[in-house]
């Protein structure tokens, strides 16, 4: 199976090294069971992002660095270059499991067109430090922008996967308009023509390292407005009685979830 990968950064040469090594060197690409295609955009930092990031050129990266308007216009640049049966995109830090690539492909065989893994953070020595398995993922409340915008917890995008159909149906171009929402942008997309498929397995995770884009909440729901509407008292209620069922003990919740994650 092919996965196209981006990682865009800026002035992020303190934590790019790891994230690239962690998808080069996937299980899978050893034994030559995958291949990839992967492209870094850097937004034309003033550190050595860019000297770090052409280390790995002879190893099959390719490295683009020219100003951009942030994260998002870094990415839908990079997505409109690379191809593959397989999308996601890592931002500098973050981390990739060893075995993801062949977990990934397991459940895209099994007919999972998006799917995500566990909820996992590491530290800044690259230990994980924190793991859940999501509850579910109702494609209403991902059209609507719920995850992130209410109580309900965000998906985590380091450890979300999606098939060459999806990506075909996202405007990159509105993409590249948003600062903090792109994300909700994404899954809204997807949400309009698949499920959020659950593994219970750890795929990637997100890195505490204290450099982050800020979060503004304000910001974030300003933006989703423009794709998913206002949020109003009813989807807010909604929403909060969703958030009991996630704070649960899993002896409780594991059957709910069960709807929402593979067969085994």
């Amino acid at each position: 199976m092919k996965f196209a990968v981006v990682t865009p950064t800026y002035n992020a040469s303190r934590h790019l090294a790891p994230t690239v090594e962690s998808i080069i060197s996937q299980d899978g690409l050893q034994v030559g069971r995958h291949t990839l295609e992967y492209v870094i955009r850097d937004g034309a930092s003033t550190d050595r992002t860019v000297s770090i990031a052409r280390r790995f050129e002879s190893l099959g990266v390719s490295v683009y660095s020219e100003p951009d308007n942030g994260m998002y216009d870094a990415l839908h640049r990079g997505l409109s270059q690379v191809e593959g049966a397989v999308y996601f995109y890592l931002n500098a830090g973050d981390l990739l499991q060893p075995n993801a690539f062949n977990l990934v492909a397991e459940a895209v065989s099994r007919g999972a067109n998006w799917l995500t893994g566990m909820d996992v953070y590491y530290d800044n020595a690259g230990n994980i430090v924190n793991a859940r398995r999501p509850l579910r993922y109702r494609r209403k409340y991902l059209r609507k922008c719920y995850y992130g915008r209410t109580l309900l917890p965000a998906v985590q995008q380091e450890s979300t996967f999606w098939t060459a159909d999806l990506m075909r149906l996202v405007d990159l171009q509105e993409l590249s308009t948003y600062r903090l929402a792109g994300d909700a942008f994404l899954w809204h997309t997807f949400a309009h023509s698949a499920d959020l498929a659950i593994v219970d397995y750890a795929l990637a995770g997100f890195k505490y390292h204290g450099e982050h884009l800020s979060s503004q909440a304000t910001v974030y729901a300003a933006e989703c407005e423009r794709f998913a509407g206002k949020i109003g008292w009813s989807d807010r209620a909604l929403a909060l009685a969703e958030r009991t069922l996630w704070d649960l003990p899993p002896r409780f919740t594991d059957r709910q979830a069960r709807s929402g994650r593979l067969p085994n």
